[in-house]
């Protein structure tokens, strides 16, 4: 994912890390960014992902004053739990954060001013994902 705003351009990549997992699924996290104008190009660890987990999609998420990056959570596969986990996300140079959500699949729906959103197709509890779920709006941050 590659996006920006007038101060910076950031792609977020993930690499496979399943060295750390002793060989089980893993994934880091890491953000390519460039400051404008001319900045020097830097690579930040932003996150390793839980062991097992499947990470992806992935957006850059910029407003005005700030860039966002965010990413989906998915449960071990052949687990019984919704594919959807958790909205991971975190802004440039900050610790990472979750919400968590029992989805179907989530979507970005854009940025205005400050905030971001995305929206969740939740599964209900204890279904399959056959019954149709509500649909959740997540803001960040």
């Amino acid at each position: 994912a590659v996006d920006g705003n007038a101060a910076h351009v950031v792609a977020l990549v993930s690499r496979e890390a399943t060295a750390r997992c002793d060989g089980d699924i893993g994934t880091d996290v890491l953000a390519v960014d460039v400051p404008l104008p001319g900045g020097t190009e830097r690579t930040l660890d932003v996150s390793h992902g839980a062991c097992g987990h499947d990470l992806g999609p992935y957006w850059v998420a910029p407003t005005d004053t700030a860039v966002y990056v965010a990413w989906l959570v998915r449960g071990p596969r052949g687990d019984e739990r919704a594919p959807v986990e958790a909205l991971a996300w975190a802004k440039l140079d900050g610790p990472p954060s979750e919400v968590n959500v029992s989805a179907e699949d989530v979507v970005f729906a854009g940025c205005a001013k400050e905030k971001c959103t995305f929206v969740a197709l939740e599964r209900p509890e204890g279904t399959d994902g056959m019954v149709p779920g509500a649909a959740r709006l997540i803001t960040i941050p």
